[in-house]
């Protein structure tokens, strides 16, 4: 009886850690998070999405997205279908998941009109949201029965990038063996 309660005290711990990482909120060109590049060159009506990575599972998260650097008209905003989110991403939101959703995780769509105007180099930013207290990023964990709020980072994507400001940097194809060549 000992072994098994020492098992699942384990098991639990084992599952709190796992679930203790809160990953990163950004700004991506596309809902699955893959791309942070975004190029305003033709005047369009296009979305951008705020993607949570980086973490095997959260239950909710509250941010503002700043988009004071780009010259592209603001239309609308949708959280994902399956949420609730109360506030605007502008003037800072908090999105409650339905359960524990792990990444790659869409929680928002802006949508924005663009003027093909904005500066190479641009940046939309995720950052605190502006009335948390304390101040920072937060997003939910999964623990139950009560989740612990966890500091996040936030994401930028790149509006016109450039080759000194790409955020998808192309790598080189090599083999392993050139890479321990490089810490003999």
């Amino acid at each position: 009886m000992r072994k098994i309660l020492l098992l699942v005290v384990c098991l639990l711990l084992t599952a709190s850690l796992t679930y203790a990482q809160p990953g990163s909120i950004g700004v991506f060109g596309d809902p699955a998070g893959m791309t942070c590049d975004i190029y305003d060159y033709v005047p369009a009506v296009v979305d951008v999405y705020v993607v949570h990575v980086f973490t095997p599972g959260a239950s909710a998260c509250q941010f503002m997205v700043d988009d004071s650097g780009v010259y592209m008209m603001y239309l609308a905003e949708s959280v994902n279908p399956f949420y609730i989110g109360i506030g605007y991403s502008r003037s800072g939101i908090s999105i409650a998941y339905n359960g524990c959703v792990p990444s790659p995780n869409m929680v928002l769509t802006m949508t924005y009109f663009f003027q093909a105007l904005t500066p190479p180099c641009s940046y939309i930013k995720v950052v605190p949201h502006p009335t948390a207290s304390p101040p920072g990023l937060y997003v939910w964990d999964c623990a139950f029965p009560a989740p612990n709020m966890l500091t996040a980072t936030g994401g930028t994507a790149i509006v016109n990038p450039t080759a000194s400001c790409m955020c998808d940097v192309p790598t080189e194809e090599t083999t392993w063996g050139k890479i321990k060549n490089l810490y003999k």
